[in-house]
C-alpha cells in the first residue's frame, strides 16, 4: 500500500481544525446569546427601579406638600399624607429587599440606600407625629385663625381709644 493513499478511519489534515474552530464558533454563539438575554433582563429590571424611583419621586412631593397642609390645620392634609407616608415606605422596601419582579440592588446602591433609610426614619418619625397630633394641631390652626381675625379688629378699637383719650386730655387742657 503507498503511503499517499489514506487509510478508511484516518480523518483528513484540517479536520481537526475545523473541529476546533467549529468549538470555538459554538462558544462565541452561546456567550453571545447569554450576553443578550443579560442585556435584556437588565434593561427591564432598570425600567422597573426607574418606575420605582419616580413613583418615590411624586410621593415625597405629596408628603411634603401634605406635611405642610396639615400643619397649617387642613383636615383633610392628614389622610394624604398617611397614604403618601405608606407610599414611600413601600418603595423604599422595593429598592432595599426587592419586589415586583425587581432584584434588590443592595450590592450596588448599599450606602446611599442606607443613608436614604436613614434619613427617611426621621421624617416618618415627624409625619407619625404630625398624625398622632392631629386634634392639637387643628385647634391651633383654629386658634390661630380666630386670632387672626380678632387683631384687626383690636387694632381698630385701640384706635379709636386713643382717639378719644386725645379728645378727652385736650377737653381737660382747656378746661
Amino acid at each position: 500500500m503507498k503511503s499517499s493513499q489514506k487509510k478508511p478511519g484516518t480523518s483528513l489534515p484540517g479536520s481537526k481544525w475545523v473541529l476546533v474552530w467549529s468549538s470555538v464558533l459554538g462558544v462565541a454563539i452561546l456567550a453571545f446569546v447569554w450576553n443578550l438575554f443579560t442585556i435584556f433582563r437588565d434593561a427591564s429590571a432598570d425600567a422597573g427601579y426607574q418606575k420605582v424611583v419616580s413613583n418615590l419621586r411624586v410621593a415625597s412631593q405629596r408628603v411634603d406638600a401634605s406635611a405642610r397642609e396639615a400643619v397649617s390645620g387642613k383636615a383633610e392634609a392628614f389622610g394624604v399624607l398617611g397614604k403618601s407616608r405608606q407610599d414611600v415606605g413601600s418603595g423604599l422596601g422595593i429598592l432595599a429587599n426587592g419586589g415586583e419582579g425587581l432584584p434588590s440592588p443592595r450590592e450596588l446602591l448599599g450606602e446611599p440606600l442606607t443613608d436614604l433609610g436613614t434619613v427617611w426614619s426621621e421624617v416618618d418619625g415627624a409625619i407619625g407625629t404630625i398624625i398622632e397630633r392631629q386634634t392639637a394641631i387643628r385647634l391651633m390652626a383654629d386658634s390661630s385663625a380666630s386670632l387672626a381675625e380678632a387683631i384687626p379688629r383690636s387694632e381698630e378699637h385701640t384706635s379709636e381709644l386713643q382717639s378719644q383719650f386725645r379728645i378727652s386730655y385736650a377737653v381737660f387742657c382747656l378746661k
